[in-house]
């Protein structure tokens, strides 16, 4: 039997897991122990072991300084305490990967942060459908003091080159360049010094110049290659009677004559497209 024979010398927690592991006392009697008195590591451990008041004290004790950091951030206080609800969710979803490497207070801060980002980017990133002639259209990109047009694709581009940057260069791209916060306020909110705050932005803006110019050559690349395929099928099925469906054979045929100059096409890709092209020659009008 695993008995704690000098309770002076381990934690609350360590004795009463001691005790648990005996058999002596239940999980369940666990929950009758002042929780108030347990360390914030010994609150994780507990409410990952099931027990519901250890995370309810988790919540009662850190919940302000949660909810301020939402409000700080984003300004309205309902959206902000939505948000602070989020964050226990989340909370309690990931306890368990808590280890005690840094403090639970940075830890929850962190979490806290990112699930502001996220709804920053969630309510922000909106992509639009293709419009009625089959164009993409152009959406304006909010965030910055003098909002440009760009169309879907080169929105795609940037924010999937923002998601590449290192966590600490894009929170801070963020939250500067994005969402206008000052170095003071962009410090105060990730904590760090304002020196910091101005040299991660320098090398995340940095970064992401070398990553959108990669990313941009291989869309550029890509689109030709959509434009010249589509060329080539339009001239294959010029002066012939375009199927309703088409059939292996014939998107063999097709494959042949793309293959001769070096392009490729799904059949998918190949019906969608002969699909587009029957529907535009029907509606042309007759001369």
């Amino acid at each position: 039997m695993a008995v704690v024979e000098n309770q002076q010398e381990v934690s609350t927690m360590e004795y009463i897991m001691a005790w648990e592991s005996s058999g002596l006392i239940t999980p369940e009697a666990t929950q009758s122990i002042d929780q108030t008195k347990l360390s914030d590591m010994e609150l994780c451990n507990s409410a990952v072991a099931g027990n519901t008041l250890a995370f309810e004290e988790l919540y009662h004790r850190h919940h302000r300084r949660v909810y301020s950091l939402c409000l700080r951030m984003l300004k309205f206080t309902d959206v902000a305490e939505d948000l602070t609800q989020d964050v226990f969710i989340q909370l309690y979803r990931k306890i368990a990967t808590f280890k005690g490497q840094s403090a639970f207070t940075s830890w929850l801060h962190r979490i806290t942060v990112n699930q502001v980002l996220m709804h920053f980017r969630n309510r922000i990133v909106k992509f639009e459908t293709l419009s009625e002639d089959g164009e993409l259209p152009d959406v304006v990109v909010k965030g910055t003091s003098n909002p440009r047009r760009m169309n879907v694709d080169d929105c795609i581009v940037l924010e999937s080159a923002i998601e590449e940057l290192p966590e600490g260069y894009k929170n801070v791209f963020l939250l500067h360049d994005r969402y206008g916060y000052e170095h003071k306020e962009v410090a105060w909110i990730l904590g760090m010094s304002v020196g910091t705050s101005k040299s991660q932005l320098c090398k995340a803006r940095m970064k992401l110049r070398g990553l959108l110019t990669a990313k941009r050559y291989f869309v550029n690349n890509r689109n030709k290659k959509a434009v010249a395929v589509k060329s080539a099928v339009v001239a294959y099925f010029e002066g012939r009677v375009i199927p309703s469906s088409i059939t292996q054979e014939q998107y063999d045929d097709v494959c042949r004559v793309l293959q001769e100059q070096g392009l490729t096409i799904s059949l998918r890709g190949l019906r969608v497209m002969t699909s587009a092209l029957r529907k535009k020659t029907v509606a042309a009008p007759a001369e």
